[in-house]
């Protein structure tokens, strides 16, 4: 299995990195707070996931997406990243309308996180938000704000891919085979963005609670992270606050699983704050050729 990485530049939009399988493409990009139609199918699927599978009580409108404002708010210290699948350019003829359609290259939404880079306590969602729900005791957060400088963390919020292994796009343009796309995958390249902006910002430790399921996909894909509070995990409702060495973590990776090291790398530039990363960055000749073990790839 192959993949291939290249960047595209459009006037106006953020900069989309692209990883090309044999059978699917997928991009991560910084999404853009003025395209209602990502925003949208992000909102969607956190309302799929937060509300309608895990219960929290955050609001939702009546198109059926979660919101709060975050969402409308211009703030600089919160960015929202994306993954997105695409199936290429092609021809085909559907015999039961007797003419040839285009399979124009659209994106499916995979994922999203959002990443806040702290200035102040006040504005992380753990001190508000889900402190105001009462899913933190005080004592928790107070030895939060005594142990850690907020200037030195990541938070990150509202992580969230489609549902199960492999995500099937659906819609009334599906009209030629659309291949599924892998959500591991999808996963962690929702973390090149993480590791992107603890190599610019310096940040290595990323705050973030997450739901019991997700405490198990992280211990099995290699990050290295303290449980700072734990609620119910053996319960899908169940949640932890963690804190990530993303430092700690990328080392670990890196020895256990070196392309997808790469990979979580790939937004990384030169100049990066965290020169201990510099030693796991590509070569001119591994930017085009990165192979992976996906045995779950396959075509629909």
């Amino acid at each position: 299995m192959v993949e291939r990485q290249y960047v595209s530049l459009t006037d106006g939009a953020p900069a989309e990195k692209f990883f090309a399988t044999e059978y699917a493409e997928y991009s991560v990009k910084q999404m853009d707070r003025r395209n209602d139609g990502e925003l949208a199918a992000y909102q969607r699927l956190r309302a799929a996931i937060f509300v309608d599978q895990l219960g929290w009580a955050v609001p939702v409108d009546a198109r059926g997406r979660e919101y709060d404002h975050y969402d409308i708010e211009d703030d600089p210290t919160v960015s929202v990243h994306g993954v997105f699948g695409y199936a290429g350019n092609t021809m085909s003829s559907q015999p039961n309308v007797g003419r040839a359609i285009e399979h124009i290259r659209r994106p499916h939404f995979l994922g999203g996180v959002r990443i806040f880079t702290l200035r102040s306590w006040s504005n992380s969602m753990v001190m508000r938000e889900f402190a105001d729900a009462g899913m933190l005791p005080d004592a928790i957060l107070y030895q939060l704000q005594r142990q850690y400088d907020c200037s030195d963390l990541l938070e990150l919020t509202r992580l969230c891919v489609q549902r199960g292994r492999r995500y099937v796009p659906t819609g009334p343009y599906a009209l030629v085979p659309t291949p599924s796309f892998d959500m591991m995958l999808a996963r962690d390249l929702l973390y090149t963005a993480v590791f992107s902006m603890a190599a610019s910002t310096g940040r290595t430790l990323a705050l973030a609670l997450v739901h019991a399921p997700y405490v198990k996909i992280m211990r099995r894909t290699h990050f290295v992270f303290d449980m700072l509070y734990e609620h119910e995990l053996t319960c899908k409702q169940g949640y932890a606050l963690t804190m990530i060495d993303l430092e700690a973590s990328m080392h670990k990776i890196y020895q256990l699983d070196r392309p997808r090291a790469l990979r979580a790398l790939s937004l990384c530039d030169d100049q990066s704050e965290r020169p201990s990363w510099r030693q796991y960055r590509l070569g001119p000749e591994e930017q085009k050729i990165l192979s992976y073990d996906m045995a779950a790839e396959q075509p629909s």
